[in-house]
């Protein structure tokens, strides 16, 4: 647990995976990870719209 808890606690370490999860959903869409996963642009598209 202490190795989970450590790298959870790396902010950056997370940003980063994330950031590079947000590239391969944008690359490769059909991905079976990357259908997975939300479709970022989708989301906030609708959270404006959701404001207005």
């Amino acid at each position: 647990m202490n190795k989970e808890l450590k790298v959870i606690n790396n902010e950056e370490n997370i940003a980063s995976r994330a950031y590079k999860l947000y590239l391969r959903k944008q690359k490769f869409p059909q991905d079976p990870i990357s259908r997975r996963c939300f479709n970022y642009d989708k989301l906030i598209d609708l959270a404006k719209k959701w404001n207005d």
